[in-house]
């Protein structure tokens, strides 16, 4: 087991962006990484359209205090092995500005979907995390995840 952090991004509605991922997920959440803490570096893993893909290089350490919710989790090691292994594959643009259509690329993730394809490696999150596949995942859907299991 490998101890995790799911960071989820508030919504404070500043932009266009955040205004429509409010109104298409009806969630108080803009955005979503996870942190596995194996180095003191603490670093965000995170699929991102500003960097069109999954990316770690940004600090958790870096993000204001009241901008997030963190949410400890105990996860199998195969969730991080995951995470590594995508690094670099593309964003979902498509499942991004096609969310209410469920119109997602198995191959790409948006912010959201990545993480739910982490929680999927874990035992414990495997079936709960399966419900949802044919449906777009919201930041509401993920913590409703999280802490149906804990």
């Amino acid at each position: 087991m490998i101890t995790a952090k799911i960071i989820l991004f508030k919504n404070h509605e500043k932009n266009f962006v955040d205004k429509l991922i409010k109104f298409f997920t009806n969630s108080n959440f803009r955005h979503a990484g996870i942190v596995f803490p194996v180095n003191t570096s603490n670093l965000i893993f995170e699929s991102t359209g500003w960097s069109n893909g999954v990316i770690s290089n940004r600090k958790l350490s870096d993000v204001p205090i009241g901008d997030y919710i963190s949410i400890d989790l105990e996860l199998d090691h195969a969730c991080f092995d995951f995470a590594m292994e995508s690094i670099g594959k593309k964003y979902d643009w498509r499942g991004f500005f096609l969310w209410n259509f469920n119109r997602d690329v198995k191959s790409r993730f948006y912010c959201f979907e990545f993480i739910l394809e982490i929680l999927k490696r874990d035992p414990k999150y495997q079936k709960l995390a399966s419900v949802l596949k044919n449906k777009s995942v919201s930041g509401q859907d993920l913590y409703n995840i999280v802490y149906e299991i804990r």
